[in-house]
């Protein structure tokens, strides 16, 4: 899923052979993902260190190898199978796979698909300092107070920001009402009646 490391199994490369004996013992990278990268995580840690990376064809990835889950994909960041094309997959490679004494010459297509994963929406204040007069009922709202982002831009097009919450309101003495802010982005708040000061 986006954001998440796929993990390859000896079962994914569908191995056969007219020698009942003979098992998956090495694959072959003959071709590389368009988007992502393959590596070969030997140390176990989940990131992509130096030398791991496979940026080049013809990169032999042994079974004990597969079998120990160090043959992973990672996603680019925020990336999934509606990135690219919408209701496509995600990006392949091209394998071939042998039984320890012979690898079969022709290539075969690994499909990777990402599924996406709801990221969290954010703000940026466009007004964060906001000065009103003492008893102003009419200082409110502040239209635009705030800039409203559903997320990545894959994200943006079928969701928006609803809402927001907001806590910990320092000397609320201040207000009777709120402060809110509202899915425009425009705060509002109402004064109590002769207060002024800090909020």
């Amino acid at each position: 899923q986006e954001d998440a490391d796929c993990v390859f199994q000896v079962s994914d490369f569908n191995f056969g052979d007219v020698d009942a004996d003979d098992e998956l013992e090495e694959v072959r990278i003959t071709g590389l993902p368009a988007a992502g990268r393959l590596y070969e995580d030997n140390d176990g840690n989940g990131a992509i260190d130096a030398g791991e990376e496979i940026t080049a064809t013809g990169v032999d990835v042994s079974r004990a190898q597969i079998v120990s889950g160090a043959l992973k994909f990672k996603p680019d960041a925020d990336e999934n199978n509606q990135s690219a094309t919408p209701n496509s997959a995600y990006t392949d490679f091209n394998f071939q796979v042998s039984d320890g004494a012979n690898f079969n010459g022709t290539d075969r297509t690994m499909t990777i698909n990402v599924d996406p994963v709801n990221d969290e929406p954010s703000f940026t204040v466009t007004n964060a300092n906001v000065t009103v007069n003492e008893d102003d009922a009419s200082a409110t709202p502040i239209t635009g107070w705030a800039t409203l982002d559903a997320g990545p831009s894959d994200e943006d097009a079928n969701q928006d920001v609803e809402r927001y919450i907001v806590s910990n309101v320092s000397n609320g003495a201040l207000l009777s009402t709120g402060p809110s802010i509202d899915a425009n982005g425009d705060l509002d708040f109402t004064l109590a009646a002769d207060a002024n000061g800090t909020v």
